[in-house]
């Protein structure tokens, strides 16, 4: 993980630092510019587990609009949406005057001043011809100025390497002997490389040979051969590099991510000054060739430093308009949510009455839409909303699997071990499936097996294709039931203790303290065929796995009558003994709840849980209903989705999110908010010392800071923070794709997951988090916690306070500074 301790101003572009022309000979602290520059890179998760992430986590300490408008100039790619979909928006009545006029004085306050009326304004943001900054690394202004690919060749040369190095046993051959880092092992093999000579540059022994061990040194020596000389020039250019390979580095990021909590990782070394140096090695490669352009690069390269240097006021000037118009869309979303969220019934906060069944759902935004379904189909049934994971952070090691799995939050270290295995009648069909799949995986990969594999398995693969295509009814139950297969044993590899302290912490936190007969730990997983990006739509709470494990394991603990016992010992909680807790999974792409191990349940929960199947299938299916409406588009049965192979949209996931909303289920339960927000049920008054809501603002409130801010750089910047088409992807070492057939790894979400192909599906908009509880408290946890007060000073989201006996809703405009909302 990269140290974000250090001086955050070293980033900002400012005219302070000198440029080339005038400062050529200044020393520059090579190590620590480029460890300033490789912060631009977060930490992306393998396809085997995506969760989402928050692309400017390592700039947290700055501001949201200076660090987006610094990355949009360095890009060449604005991050915010364009100017005329803004007016467009207001012109629709999307957005009033008095958004626009109240985001105005919101920004004035933060320095970022516009100077002028609203009229003025809009006539600007109609008028304006700003164009984008882009900083040029020299592939860049080769491919610019001479009309060659030079640009995109490095890239591939450099992934070829990064892929093959990171490759997890889908590649026949790859650097995956040896345990040199990176930078070492492609050093050992550039020189019989015939890459670059085939592409038309000569390699230059001489200069190869006498490329320094250590990537630092190297990107030192290099940059003088590039003749960036100054600390801003490099600090820049080693931005553009990351940028142009900002999937690999993120990759990187991840392995030392894995590290520091003590997971497994296989970076053996590797940093991201690696890439950076091999980056900069093909460039000076390509001009010892190119030595003719010499004089115009440098000219160009002197021109864009003093661009940077003094960045133009016209330029500057757009980025407070669309500074402004982005606080300006988020306001208008937030007095929506605020009149919701009003009321003068103080019965608002009253306890529901005891119900026959509980079920209680991942806080996910497609929980919203469910509970609200259930809630009015079935009232015997009351919902909660509580993070997927359920408390239980788990260390999986699977029989059908080679790799385990980490169950819990990416900010956490799982605690809880257990093995899962299959029922003996199951496990020989286990070991026999995976040794069947290895043979024919070793046939379709080797030299010589993959062109007969062809010829031999053609016509069953043809037949295969066509009985999925058909009778997708029947085929979606027995891919629910090979997903969330609750016939496989679970041992627990946990001590007595280690169970209650899981027992506690999960009900402490849960807030119910009056337990129904069946208490249903419903967690959610999506079902989808032929899709790279399966897990992004996992439960993120879960390290982007289903949430079933997690719920059957936490039913375990609490239906052990010895827990129990104890837990009534210690005097903590009392269970009472008719109480059963019970496993679910809300399969999210049809809505169906799932009731795991149902035929382990005693003969009494049976009965209420058969009561409610009817009630839970209308829920489900007006669900679905409900979510076709909201993106305007054609219903196509659940079950159709979950087998169609060729469907590059099978849910919509987390799109449109934009609001986190901590308060008792009954503020909300009376509203629709048509499955944009995150719902944690919370009461303060039951938070013994407040160790509930500082648990909820330090882990599910961060957490669904990286969802919302994923969302939004994919949506805004799909060329950087998006991961491209997905008819175009090729998975690439098992870890990630590339769009086409070479290329930078890609992260982010695909094109499909945030465009129905017509108009943008999500909003990009910060997160609104709305919190009951008093202010005093409220303000404690934020200044003992520098990561909340980062992103709460900071812009990267937004913090709103409800009021318990007033029900009147104020933002948080600054430290210890509350503004009415209506």
């Amino acid at each position: 993980m990269v140290d974000t301790s250090t001086n955050p101003e070293a980033l900002v572009i400012n005219t302070i630092l000198m440029d080339d022309s005038k400062s050529p000979t200044k020393s520059v602290d090579v190590a620590a510019t480029v460890n300033e520059a490789i912060r631009i890179v977060t930490p992306v998760w393998p396809l085997q587990s995506i969760v989402a992430v928050n692309p400017f986590w390592n700039l947290r300490e700055k501001g949201f609009y200076e660090t987006l408008s610094q990355l949009s100039s360095v890009f060449g790619q604005s991050l915010f949406l364009p100017l005329e979909v803004f007016v467009k928006k207001y012109e629709a009545g999307l957005i009033e005057q008095e958004d626009i006029e109240r985001a105005m004085a919101s920004l004035n306050r933060l320095g970022h001043r516009f100077e002028g009326d609203f009229a003025r304004f809009l006539r600007e943001s109609n008028e304006s011809t700003a164009k984008e900054l882009s900083f040029s690394s020299y592939s860049d202004f080769v491919s610019r100025w001479d009309n060659l690919p030079l640009s995109s060749q490095v890239v591939d040369q450099v992934a070829k390497y990064c892929a093959s190095y990171f490759d997890q046993g889908q590649a026949p051959f790859g650097l995956r002997t040896g345990r040199a880092r990176l930078y070492e092992e492609w050093r050992s093999l550039i020189g019989i490389d015939s890459s670059m000579d085939y592409l038309g540059y000569p390699r230059d022994s001489d200069f190869l040979n006498s490329l320094p061990a250590d990537p630092i040194a190297a990107i030192g020596e290099l940059s003088k051969r590039l003749e960036v000389n100054s600390e801003l020039s490099l600090q820049l250019y080693v931005m553009k590099c990351c940028h142009r390979l900002m999937g690999w580095c993120s990759h990187i990021q991840w392995h030392h991510w894995q590290e520091s909590l003590g997971l497994s990782h296989n970076h053996r070394g590797t940093k991201i000054e690696d890439v950076v140096a091999m980056f900069m090695t093909y460039e000076c490669w390509a001009k010892s060739t190119l030595s003719e352009l010499d004089g115009v690069w440098r000219e160009e390269h002197k021109k864009q430093m003093t661009t940077f240097s003094h960045k133009s006021a016209q330029l500057d000037h757009n980025y407070v308009l669309l500074s402004i118009w982005q606080r300006a869309n988020e306001w208008a979303y937030q007095r929506q949510v605020a009149r919701k969220l009003v009321s003068k019934d103080k019965s608002v906060v009253a306890a529901p009455a005891k119900a026959s069944a509980q079920m209680i759902f991942c806080i996910d935004v497609r929980s919203e839409i469910i509970r609200r379904k259930i809630e009015a189909e079935a009232s015997e049934v009351t919902t909660h909303g509580f993070a997927g994971f359920f408390g239980v952070t788990l260390d999986i090691n699977h029989l059908q699997k080679e790799s385990s799995s980490y169950r819990c939050p990416v900010l956490l270290t799982p605690k809880l071990k257990i093995q899962e295995g299959a029922s003996v009648s199951s496990r020989s069909k286990f070991q026999g499936s995976r040794s069947f799949s290895k043979f024919l995986g070793g046939l379709k990969q080797g030299l010589v097996s993959s062109f007969a594999y062809v010829e031999f398995f053609g016509m069953l693969s043809g037949a295969k294709i066509l009985k999925r295509a058909l009778n997708w009814g029947a085929r979606a139950e027995k891919l629910f039931k090979v997903k969330f297969d609750d016939s496989s044993e679970v041992a627990l590899l946990a001590d007595f203790e280690v169970q209650v302290a899981t027992a506690t912490f999960a009900l402490t936190h849960l807030g119910i303290r009056d337990f129904s007969p069946v208490v249903v730990l419903c967690g959610h997983g999506s079902v989808t065929t032929n899709n790279a990006f399966g897990s992004s739509l996992d439960c993120g709470a879960c390290g982007g796995h289903p949430g079933d494990l997690n719920a059957r394991v936490l039913c375990r603990i609490l239906n052990d009558k010895k827990v129990r016992d104890e837990l009534l010992k210690r005097g903590q909680f009392t269970i009472p003994e008719d109480t059963r807790f019970v496993a679910a999974i809300h399969e999210t792409v049809t809505d169906q709840i799932l009731i795991l191990e149902a035929e382990q349940l005693p003969a009494a929960a049976k009965t209420i849980l058969k009561k409610i199947t009817g009630p839970l299938a209308k829920a489900s299916a007006s669900a679905q209903k409900e979510r076709a409406l909201i993106t305007n588009s054609a219903f196509v049965p659940g079950q159709d989705r979950v087998c169609n192979w060729s469907e590059v949209r099978p849910e919509w996931a987390l799109a449109g999110n934009a609001c986190f909303i901590v308060a008792p289920r009954s503020r909300t339960s009376k509203s629709t908010f048509q499955g944009r927000s995150f719902l944690h049920d919370y009461d303060f008054t039951a938070d013994e010392g407040m160790k509930t809501l500082e648990l909820i603002m330090t882990a599910p409130m961060v957490v669904t800071n990286w969802i919302n801010m994923q969302y939004y750089a994919s949506s805004t910047a799909m060329g950087t923070f998006g991961s491209g088409d997905k008819v175009l992807h090729n998975m690439v070492g098992r870890m990630g794709v590339t769009e086409g057939n070479s290329g930078d790894l890609r992260i982010g979400l695909p094109f499909q997951s945030v465009h129905s192909g017509d108009k943008l599906v999500h909003d990009p908009l910060r997160l609104s988090v709305f919190i009951e509880a008093p202010e005093a408290e409220v303000e404690k946890i934020v200044e003992r916690h520098a990561v909340v007060q980062q992103l709460a000073d900071n812009q990267w989201l937004h913090l709103f306070l409800i009021d318990r006996t007033s029900g009147k809703v104020s933002y948080r405009s600054g430290a210890r500074k509350y503004e009415a909302v209506l």
